[in-house]
C-alpha cells in the first residue's frame, strides 16, 4: 500500500471506483479510513486486520459512539 502523503493511497482510489457503495457510504468510509490510515502510519503499523483491530480497540471503543457510527465504521474497516 502506498503511504506517501503526496500520492492518493490505493484504498482511496479503490473506494472512489467502487460500484457497490452509495456516494454517502463512500464519504463516510473515506472519513474513518483516513482517520485509521493517519493513526496506523503514525504508529508505523503495516496495513491489515491486526492494525484495524488495534485501531478499533484503541480509538473507537473507548469513547461513546452513536450506533450508526459503529455500523458505518465497522463496514468501512471490513471493506478496507
Amino acid at each position: 500500500m502506498n503511504t506517501s502523503q503526496t500520492l492518493t493511497p490505493e484504498w482511496r482510489s479503490d473506494l472512489e471506483g467502487s460500484r457497490d457503495l452509495k456516494p454517502t457510504e463512500k464519504s463516510g468510509f473515506e472519513l474513518v479510513l483516513g482517520w485509521f490510515e493517519k493513526w496506523r502510519i503514525s504508529r508505523r503499523l503495516p496495513p491489515g486486520r491486526d492494525a484495524a483491530t488495534r485501531f478499533w480497540k484503541e480509538q473507537v471503543v473507548p469513547k461513546p459512539r452513536e450506533p450508526w457510527q459503529l455500523d458505518q465504521w465497522g463496514k468501512a474497516l471490513r471493506w478496507y
